[in-house]
């Protein structure tokens, strides 16, 4: 999953060597953590939080 994860916001934001992407497990699920330059966190949330829901 991470590296799907990985491909994707790479594919989105204008600075991919700057994205960073923690793996925090949690019980029976596991959290992404994204760190990004200010200006790509609106690529990967979208308009209205369109592609983040995706």
């Amino acid at each position: 999953m991470r590296e799907f994860l990985e491909f994707v916001v790479r594919q989105l934001v204008e600075f991919p060597d700057e994205a960073i992407i923690t793996e925090i497990p949690s019980g029976r699920t596991t959290v992404f953590r994204l760190q990004l330059r200010q200006s790509d966190v609106g690529r990967i949330i979208g308009r209205n939080g369109q592609t983040i829901q995706s």
